[in-house]
């Protein structure tokens, strides 16, 4: 997926960045279609505690922080669990899929 320029944005390092949070169980970014041709960063969330989400502008501060510009997510949406595949990795085209129906 490509961030706010045409450079690349690996989704498995902001992945592991925000499972590392203390409030997270789950995470899984991935790129959905912006505006122009672009694709922005999305990131599904998965908290420990469905009653206690993290801050967003703070998460999305700590990630510019830690991972520079390039990685701060557009848009977040919260999610009990994340599709799986077979043998257990998170089913991004799944997830996509689901995202993008759900914007209708």
């Amino acid at each position: 997926m490509t961030g706010r320029t045409a450079d690349n944005v690996y989704s498995r390092l902001l992945d592991d960045f925000l499972t590392s949070h203390p409030a997270l169980k789950d995470a899984a970014a991935l790129g959905l279609p912006g505006d122009d041709d672009t694709e922005t960063v999305h990131v599904v969330l998965v908290p420990h505690d469905p009653s206690c989400v993290p801050d967003l502008a703070q998460l999305t501060r700590e990630v510019a922080d830690a991972l520079g510009d390039l990685y701060t997510p557009a848009s977040y949406s919260i999610a009990d669990s994340l599709p799986r595949t077979a043998v257990g990795k998170t089913d991004k085209k799944a997830l996509r899929t689901s995202l993008l129906t759900a914007r209708g």
